[in-house]
């Protein structure tokens, strides 16, 4: 994670997923809207997320599901739940 970006603390500066909506445009390529909360107000709901669009084609789409999925495995088969 040595690319990403980070707190002046050093630490990684993470977003957590609290939302995202999936549509296909017009030249069948994927469009997603993430919605994310960078404090506690908006994790509780309590503001408004922030949000990020982003389009892929549908062959990024499929290799990001892959890598996705492998990452949920290796997270589930280091807390025992594979």
């Amino acid at each position: 994670m040595k690319d990403w970006e980070h707190k002046p603390d050093g630490s990684v500066s993470l977003g957590v997923l609290v939302g995202y909506d999936l549509a296909l445009s017009d030249d069948n390529a994927i469009a997603v809207r993430l919605a994310y909360a960078h404090n506690r107000e908006q994790l509780l709901g309590e503001m408004v997320p922030f949000h990020t669009q982003i389009v892929m084609s549908a062959e990024a789409a499929e290799a990001f599901l892959k890598d996705m999925h492998d990452a949920v495995l290796t997270a589930k088969a280091a807390v025992g739940e594979a």
